[in-house]
């Protein structure tokens, strides 16, 4: 039988704990733009994962695993996880704070980082 090192069990947990937003408010606000540009440009309300080669470049920069268009705003997956993961979460309209309570902090106006439970 082969035994699993306390760090590989470990090491999805470090890395969760290690995961922290940008700052940078003009970084940030492109960031809310594009956003804006992806959700005036799905062309549904259905949920659209959009390919690598359609990224906008600021956000692309954040290293997102994974961009998706929903229909409350878009999703930028920068770390996935059973439990939902971490990334940034721009909503459809900017004065809506996303819910649930808890798990969505401000980062800047109309961006937020969400963090798993």
């Amino acid at each position: 039988m082969r035994k699993i090192s306390w760090f590989a069990l470990a090491a999805p947990a470090l890395l969760m704990a290690c995961a922290r937003p940008i700052h940078d408010q003009s970084t940030l606000h492109e960031v809310r733009i594009e956003a804006q540009t992806l959700i005036k440009n799905a062309a549904t309300k259905a949920q659209i994962t959009v390919p690598k080669s359609k990224w906008p470049q600021t956000i692309a920069s954040l290293n997102p695993k994974s961009i998706t268009v929903l229909a409350d705003g878009v999703d930028i997956l920068i770390i996935p996880s059973f439990d939902g993961g971490s990334g940034y979460f721009i909503p459809l309209k900017e004065r809506e704070i996303p819910e649930p309570k808890g798990r969505f902090a401000t980062v800047s106006q109309g961006v937020y980082w969400y963090h798993p439970y």
